[in-house]
């Protein structure tokens, strides 16, 4: 007998369940965990445009985001001539830990993502890192993007999210240019390399790239098209794309030009700008040796830390599926071996790779580093040799970076972030004594002891670039600490951004990085003369991942420098030997476009378009710079779509994807029923493609200057503890007509809080009557560690019974329940659930006739059942995810459910998954199912089909016990495919699959095995395809049916469309 259901139907309940893996993720049968290891006191302030949400213990940092969202407004609506429609929600919290356990977005957040602007309510929430200049620009960064979410969907865009999205390089490009102000030395870095290396993407092709480079191209273009045609035009920008829903449409109708041509213009300039830098430019291997290649392990070899004795490095790296670090040879880059394994296990979710740096013991023995463990950052002490963690320090910092050793061994400095500020602090190991160095709102990074012990060099933004009551805070500097006397004294002669600092062997010199003429170089400074070296000249620059994470370090001994380099698809490290002797005394340093202005003698072939201002800057007679600006070969050619799309612009493992996304006074505090709501002006409104004059061209940098001190008194704003607000997250409705029940449809709501704390969901699929139709409501809290929901639904299933020449017959069994469900999670890969139910089930019988208009006729009624129960499980899920499915770790759940009343069964449930990667393609995959019910009403197992054992059809095998073994081997065919007609469209490659599958669903008196062959089991062997379709798969594989000793029957084939197990 087959087993049959209406499709309709069959859809409804999962439809509505699926929004418990919504609410939470641990609310789903696996999945990662996103753990609330605090319970926040929440409140809020608000200003005239904005309510911004913190809570207990960071709010003074509050108050001064709350002053620079005014500030940021005061730019953007100016700039865009925009005013937004709503008041903005501003969600901060008081670092990255924090951060990571919101619950606005349901997935989990990234060591690289350092703000989200999210589009169904608006907010925009992003977390403190211990530099409020770096958080003002990811703030500004974020408001951009409100900026642009109001304007798509609130200003006449009739903007379908689902139907038309203007590509990331557009959004996050003039996002990036907007907060920065321009073009920094950082994105200029990835210009020249590009520039370079023929690797200028077009932007019509732009639209397929994801990873950084659409942070720094689109901030190159928007800073081309603010200087070539006024940045008054950004707004234009911006308005057309919503009005046109096409960004080259916008181009075309604003700047005359559309993105092909917008493209010529944009490479000559950049040609024209950068190649005459070159000439002045080394490459790493001219000023080092190389140690690792961006492609030996990783594209990612970041945070150098070099021993005492200058033979063995460590560094972070990024492997396939993890982040870890390793040590090599500092000597000839050999690999030593992995010391730590990150985000794999609770006690290393996160190595802070951002921002941190490594610290060895004087006797080359132990490491210091800090890693993510729950709620908090810990201080690491690590043996080298046996790799074993022999000391964790907890002090209950939201973040810890760069622990650093003092001469002695005994005590490590290290910079440590509370309620959104950064301080230094220092601990003796041996009473595990913590002291507090600063307490002060500026900036504290990258600490280093002196070779005497009695000062501290480190990362500040102290200086008169800064002025704290108007929270401008000026470039990074490097500062010395007498231990002493406390005090600080910042070195002399400081230019541009300046981090990372190390002394020399002696303490009389200073090593660190700047970007003083435009590119981040190692410069070395005397502490007696003040006397300033250059040891590098580099094309791209001494740099990690950002702009300000440490990139280099120099041994105790002093002769030997390992640094990072970006080299286009990655960082490498490279080492210097006795750096004292390399150095290169410069007087003044100046900006490297100045000196290739200086000393070109014609005007280049690419000749500025009329409208920039020119100059008759000199061109070095050179063979090199006439080999640059002479016809482009084929190996400095651009961006060619035809032969380099496909390994230019789709992302892979190897690509640079996810490691980095954009990004006093006295206080009025509100009674009860009160509200502080200055009176805001009028909404500026206009047609779209007719601008409005404004009389006088709008520049950027005039408009930031204007605003800079545009701040609100603290003393106007208004503090409340806060107060849930309902709106919805999502409502979807798909009305239908079916001739057995008419009109119906089904509908899905859910609605929650501004935190995302409280959800609730409402799921109906209305077939003909309520009676008939499936229902759902649910509640989830899950602002605390341990998440509970109360849910209640009718669902209802039809079973097929036997099917006549003139008529049909089916069971209808109609489920009414309520549940409750909690589930607690010890850590990101573990935790556990329990589920309390209480179900009633009516069960009918109907006949349908063929001959009688299809009148449905109901033959009995058992009347409804009872039953209540309970089931709890254990989950564990540490899984890296491919394309098509998990492709490394292991997935487990063991579960356990107790029925009584008129039902009553006892089931136990494990499920094992483990992933064997196979070099960089390809993987090993295993699952075993074992289950079994008993009791008076015991529950029946029901397997076959592609998505258990394949061989066999659909729920062929019945038991009370499961028993299932499935093994694949996976592997790509095709890297990627694209259709040229009808329509341009990507698709996601194709993927194969080997597999063998044995098992059965049985009854206790039925014999698995029998003479050798399997007798109430079976096994399954064959290959199969899978096409990538996004989120999903489409599958297609060939089964043959086997006993073990002969085949059985002939092949099947199965399509369907999912994940792999």
């Amino acid at each position: 007998m087959k087993t049959w259901l209406r499709g309709a139907r069959r859809l409804a309940l999962p439809v509505m369940l699926a929004t418990l893996a919504v609410a939470s993720p641990a609310l789903a049968q696996f999945g990662k965990n996103k753990v609330q290891y605090r319970n926040f006191h929440w409140y809020t302030i608000e200003t005239d445009h904005f309510d911004i949400y913190y809570y207990e213990g960071e709010e003074e940092s509050a108050l001064h985001a709350a002053r620079m969202a005014e500030r940021g407004y005061a730019r953007l609506s100016k700039i865009l001539n925009h005013d937004i429609e709503d008041r903005v929600p501003v969600i901060v919290y008081a670092s990255h830990t924090d951060f990571q356990q919101t619950n606005i977005t349901p997935g989990l957040i990234g060591e690289g993502t350092g703000g989200i602007t999210e589009y169904a309510k608006r907010r925009v929430f992003l977390p403190f890192t211990g530099s409020y200049g770096e958080f003002d620009h990811v703030l500004t960064h974020e408001l951009v993007h409100a900026f642009q979410v109001d304007l798509m969907f609130n200003s006449g865009g009739e903007v379908n999210p689902f139907s038309f999205q203007p590509p990331l390089w557009f959004m996050e490009g003039m996002a990036e240019y907007l907060s920065i102000g321009g073009i920094d030395a950082n994105t200029e870095m990835w210009l020249r390399w590009s520039a370079l290396e023929g690797q200028l993407i077009p932007l019509h092709y732009m639209d397929r790239v994801f990873d950084i480079r659409v942070y720094r191209i689109g901030q190159a273009i928007f800073d081309f098209v603010g200087q070539r045609y006024g940045d008054d035009k950004i707004g234009e920008l911006l308005r057309k794309t919503v009005y046109y829903r096409s960004v080259d449409v916008a181009f075309e109708k604003t700047l005359g030009l559309d993105l092909r041509a917008l493209n010529d213009e944009w490479e000559q300039y950049v040609r024209r700008k950068y190649y005459p830098q070159i000439v002045h430019l080394n490459r790493p291997e001219e000023q080092g040796r190389r140690l690792i290649k961006n492609r030996d392990f990783s594209s990612m070899n970041v945070a150098p830390a070099i021993s005492p004795d200058g033979e063995r490095v460590v560094y972070i790296r990024q492997g396939r599926f993890s982040t870890d670090i390793v040590m090599s040879s500092a000597i000839d880059g050999s690999f030593l071996g992995r010391l730590v394994e990150g985000e794999r296990s609770s006690d290393f979710e996160s190595l802070r790779y951002l921002y941190t740096a490594i610290g060895w013991s004087p006797d080359g023995t132990r490491i210091a580093f800090p890693s993510k463990r729950g709620g908090e950052d810990v201080l690491n002490i690590l043996d080298v040799d046996s790799r074993t963690v022999l000391d964790r320090l907890s002090f209950g910092f939201g973040a810890i970076y760069s622990p650093a050793f003092d001469p002695e061994g005994n005590r490590i400095a290290f910079v440590g972030v509370e309620a959104g500020k950064s301080d230094l602090f220092l601990v003796d190991l041996r009473t595990r004594e913590l002291v507090r160095i600063t307490d002060d709102p500026y900036l504290v990074r990258d600490p280093q002891w002196s070779p005497d012990g009695d000062r501290i060099a480190f990362v500040t933004d102290r200086g008169d670039d800064t002025d704290l009551e108007n929270l401008v805070f000026g470039k990074p500097k490097i500062g010395i600490l007498e231990l002493e006397s406390g005090n600080i004294e910042l070195l002399a002669g400081q230019a541009g951004k300046n981090i990372a600092p190390f002394w020399g062997p002696d303490g009389n010199y200073l090593a660190f990085v700047s970007d003083r003429d435009g590119i981040s170089n190692l410069y070395v400074q005397s502490l007696e003369t003040d006397r300033l070296y250059r040891l590098t000249n580099l094309i791209t620059g001494v740099t990690g991942i950002t702009e300000s994470s440490p990139p280099f370090s120099w041994a105790r001994s002093g002769d030997r420098i390992v640094f990072t380099t970006f080299m286009g698809e990655g960082w490498e490290l490279y080492q210097i030997e006795d750096p004292l002797s390399k150095l290169e005394e410069v007087e003044v340093v100046e900006p490297l476009e100045r000196i290739a202005r200086r000393e070109r003698e014609t005007v280049v072939p690419w000749a500025a378009p009329e409208t920039l201002v020119r100059s008759n800057h000199p061109v070095a007679e050179t063979e090199q710079l006439d080999a640059l600006f002479g016809p482009v070969d084929a190996s400095m050619a651009s961006f060619d779509p035809e032969s380099s799309e496909p390994e230019s612009l789709d992302s892979s493992e190897d690509d640079l994807t996810d490691l980095l996304e954009p990004s006093g006074g006295l206080v009025t505090v509100a009674g009860p029923g009160t509200r502080n709501e200055p009176a805001r002006p009028a909404r500026r409104r206009f047609d779209p493609v007719e601008e409005p004059g404004s009389g006088q061209q709008v520049t950027l940098a005039s408009v930031i200057e204007e605003t800079r001190y545009r701040l609100p008194d603290t003393d106007s704003l208004s503090i409340r503890p806060y107060k849930l607000k309902w709106a919805p997250d999502f409502v979807g409705a798909a009305p239908f007509f079916a001739s057995n029940v008419g009109f119906a449809g089904t509908a899905q709501v859910a609605i929650s809080d501004i935190l995302s704390n409280h959800v609730i969901q409402i799921g109906a699929s209305i077939y003909g009557s309520i009676e008939s139709s499936d229902l759902f409501l649910g509640y989830y809290n899950l602002a605390h560690r341990t998440n509970w929901g109360l849910a209640a639904y009718q669902y209802r299933n039809d079973f097929g019974l036997y099917t006549a020449s003139n008529e049909v017959g089916f069971e209808t069994n109609i489920y009414r329940g309520v549940q409750g469900l909690i589930s607690h999670p010890f850590s990101m890969f573990n935790r556990v659930e329990f589920v309390l139910r209480g179900v009633a089930i009516d069960e009918r019988v109907f006949r349908q006739s063929f001959e009688s208009n299809y009148v449905l006729t109901e033959e009995t009624r058992s009347g409804n059942r009872y039953y209540a129960g309970g089931e709890l499980a254990f989950v564990k899920d540490n899984v890296v995810w491919g394309y098509y499915g998990p492709v490394h770790g292991t997935r487990a759940r063991i579960s356990s459910e107790q029925a009584f009343g008129d039902i009553q069964f006892n089931t136990t449930i494990l499920d094992y998954r483990h992933y064997f990667a196979l070099g960089r393609t390809s993987s090993f995959a295993v699952r075993l199912i074992g289950g079994t019910s008993n009791g008076n009403t015991p529950q029946l197992f029901r397997i076959g089909g592609p998505t258990t054992l394949r061989g066999v059809d659909y729920g062929e095998f019945i038991g009370h016990n499961v028993a299932l073994i499935n093994t694949e081997l996976r592997f790509p065919l095709v890297e990627t495919l694209r259709l040229g007609w009808p329509l341009r469209v990507g698709l996601g490659g194709v993927g194969g699959v080997l597999f063998f599958d044995v098992g059965s669903a049985f009854y206790d008196d039925e014999r698995m095995v029998r003479h050798g062959a399997l007798d109430d089991a079976t096994a399954g062997y064959g290959l199969g395809f899978r096409l990538g379709l996004g989120y999903f798969a489409l599958k297609y594989d060939i089964s043959q049916r086997t006993d073990l000793k002969r085949r059985i029957g002939g092949s099947m084939n199965y399509f369907s469309i999912g994940v792999d197990f």
